[in-house]
């Protein structure tokens, strides 16, 4: 499959996961937050990026670099912690199993980036996603899925 495609399966309808609203997926973040349940938290908002990106594009598709641009914008404007901002941005850089095993290993840092995506992506949807077009003809287009 390839990434183009792949992607885009996982922004839509999956059957048999449940289907929910952008909101809806922030709740779910928090409520793994609270629970202290840290790698479904960062796992799920690591792809929060993505998610956000990809509703800006008329096509649903977003790549590495957008994410990135997307991270610098909202990102880096909410960052609290001194390393949140680079790290959480080399994670959705590389996605790759030790960069995530290692912002795991500290309880603390991964709870830190989950809460920075999940600020990050609360601020976009009122300041970019509510009044933009495109986002609002893809939120109409998409329903989230979380498995």
């Amino acid at each position: 499959m390839s990434d183009k495609a792949d992607h885009q399966a996982r922004l839509r309808d999956v059957e048999g996961c449940p289907r929910i609203t952008l909101e809806g997926y922030f709740q779910i973040i928090d409520e793994h937050l609270k629970r202290n349940r840290l790698e479904q938290a960062l796992r799920l908002s690591a792809a929060l990026p993505k998610i956000c990106s990809a509703l800006e594009h008329p096509r649903l598709l977003t790549s590495t670099a957008h994410c990135i641009c997307w991270c610098d914008a909202w990102v880096a404007s909410d960052a609290d912690g001194a390393n949140v901002y680079p790290l959480s941005r080399a994670y959705l850089e590389r996605e790759e199993e030790p960069v995530r095993e290692w912002i795991e290993l500290d309880d603390s840092f991964a709870r830190t980036v989950s809460e920075s995506l999940l600020r990050a992506s609360r601020a976009w949807y009122p300041r970019r996603g509510a009044y933009d077009l495109t986002v609002q003809q893809n939120l109409g287009r998409l329903t989230l899925t979380v498995d």
